[in-house]
């Protein structure tokens, strides 16, 4: 989960006040800030606030002999510059904002968090690195509880999406199926587009095809960032004359991403899942 800003405000309200604040650290802990902390903390909330590709880092020493003795390859071959803890700020940029000395190894240690929270902790004794991220998850809003939807919505969890997935039948849209999705129950006779926001990504896949025209009528209604539908290109014409009919742009359609994910020749519900949210990870990294 993304910093709420109001914690961070609140964490850099009290370093201005009284130069000392404490901040969580992901895992369990805390983590006390000084003065030469808070550009890190106005850095990274000025990241909340633009909602840029960014993460709050934390140098946890665990042993703090071993954290400066302990060795690596020909590359790194010294500890890390201190034993002493810190937050820092990294960007998928390169940026490091950080008030504490750090080294070379340090450095590669700090910048890994762009490649996704706590990577490569365990290189080095003595210490570890972990982060959060400050862009909000995209959401993947899921037109149907089908066998793909089901699929998709895990593999969309373990790589940091949230879910939210829609249908009007509780015997497929149900916690076991989907227990980490936002389950939402529609009419697809009478889809509401304030279901779907400007920043989310929806993909068509109802159930036998069924309603993918008034599921994708909606989701071009709604302008998300993304659309996807599944389904054979034929089906897919078809679905497009239909709603050009019903008055959508040639501009809107050009938009949809059909059928929906990369070419892989997945067939069975998980590997056309796994095509979909590689798709998907696609279009988050831009």
């Amino acid at each position: 989960m993304a910093w709420r800003q109001n914690e961070l405000e609140h964490v850099l309200a009290t370093l201005k006040d009284t130069g000392l604040a404490e901040i969580a650290v992901p895992g369990g802990g805390c983590q006390v800030l000084g003065p030469d902390d808070q550009p890190v903390i106005e850095r990274a909330l000025q990241a909340l606030q633009n909602n840029e590709v960014a993460w709050l880092g934390f140098k946890r020493v665990l042993d703090a002999d071993a954290c400066v003795k302990s060795t690596g390859d020909e590359r790194f071959p010294t500890g890390s510059a201190t034993a002493e803890p810190f937050v820092y700020f990294a960007n998928a940029e390169g940026e490091l904002v950080c008030s504490h000395d750090y080294n070379d190894r340090d450095r590669f240690q700090m910048l890994d968090v762009t490649r996704g929270p706590s990577m490569h902790t365990d290189q080095f004794a003595g210490l570890d690195w972990v982060s959060v991220p400050l862009k909000a998850r995209v959401r993947v809003v899921i037109f149907g509880a089908c066998e793909v939807a089901r699929h998709l919505a895990n593999f969309c969890q373990a790589v940091d999406f949230d879910t939210a997935v829609l249908d009007c039948d509780p015997t497929f849209l149900n916690e076991e199926r989907f227990p980490t999705s936002q389950l939402v129950f529609v009419d697809f006779n009478a889809l509401d587009p304030a279901l779907v926001g400007p920043d989310d990504f929806a993909c068509v896949l109802t159930r036998n095809h069924t309603y993918d025209v008034e599921a994708l009528g909606c989701a071009l209604q709604a302008n998300p960032a993304y659309v996807g539908m599944i389904g054979h290109p034929d089906k897919i014409k078809n679905n497009y004359e239909t709603l050009k009919a019903q008055g959508a742009s040639d501009e809107a359609i050009a938009r949809v991403h059909a059928p929906i994910g990369i070419k892989c020749g997945g067939r069975t519900p998980a590997e056309i899942a796994v095509s979909i949210v590689a798709q998907l990870i696609q279009e988050r990294r831009g």
